[in-house]
């Protein structure tokens, strides 16, 4: 019987593709094989390529894709966050023509995206496949971007400007306002509300898959499950696969 396929779409960068490279090992584990769709950075020649060379050789029930390269005009002191949500949103055509050409030789059971590919979901949702989004951090991070809308609505005013303000997240410890992170300090800047945006969307998704375990994270795990971080809002189930260890996994 032919394998399903699970389709990955890591965000830019080895910190982002290392750990999905994990997943897909573990996926394996359960029989499916896998395609981890890559991305090569706007302005950054060979940036995939660079990234992939540090990868372990995988199983051969892992395959990568590479989409072709976009181009992006260069925009004087672009946040390279910034940069990353405009080049999601060019890669998305491509991404479309390549999950339809595949679904029409292969079973695609679920395609699983980076936290920051949140753009991309729309895409999965044409196809009707299944999207799940990948933390690959912890619950405890996770309920602090879910809750940035929440804040954003109820706080009304820049982190910056709360010095020593605690920020009140749900299931996490208060959390000093310059202890945020300096990409959401100014809400009036383009790398809040691209956070801000993002961290919306990933919602949408069919599920939300937890680089953590849960005896780990107790309270941050159940405030996730109970929707207090997206009050009047759905929240999808969390699951939690973790750890995924770099240096364990080489060990088997």
């Amino acid at each position: 019987m032919e394998k399903e396929t699970i389709v990955l779409y890591p965000g830019m960068g080895p910190g982002h593709l290392a750990p999905m490279v994990l997943l897909a090992k573990r996926l394996v584990q359960h029989g499916f094989s896998v395609i981890i769709v890559t991305t090569a950075v706007p302005h950054q020649p060979g940036s995939t390529n660079s990234t992939r060379s540090d990868i372990p050789s995988p199983d051969p029930s892992i395959s990568f894709h590479a989409l072709p390269a976009v181009s992006l005009l260069p925009v004087k002191n672009k946040h390279p966050i910034c940069l990353k949500y405009d080049t999601i949103r060019e890669y998305n055509p491509k991404l479309l023509e390549f999950l339809s050409s595949l679904s029409a030789a292969v079973k695609i059971r679920a395609i699983v995206l980076d936290f920051f590919q949140t753009d991309a979901i729309g895409i999965a949702r044409v196809l009707e496949i299944p999207v799940y989004l990948f933390m690959t951090s912890g619950a405890s991070i996770l309920a602090v971007w879910l809750h940035l809308p929440v804040l954003h609505h109820t706080i009304g005013k820049s982190f910056k400007d709360m010095t020593d303000e605690p920020v009140h997240v749900p299931g996490v410890p208060p959390i000093l306002a310059s202890d945020m992170p300096v990409s959401v300090h100014d809400r009036k800047s383009e790398t809040y509300q691209g956070r801000v945006r993002n961290y919306r969307q990933m919602i949408e998704a069919d599920g939300i898959i937890i680089n953590t375990f849960e005896a780990l994270e107790p309270r941050a795990m159940a405030a996730l499950k109970d929707g207090r971080c997206v009050p009047d809002r759905r929240m999808p189930p969390v699951y939690c696969i973790g750890p995924l260890i770099a240096g364990i996994d080489k060990q088997k």
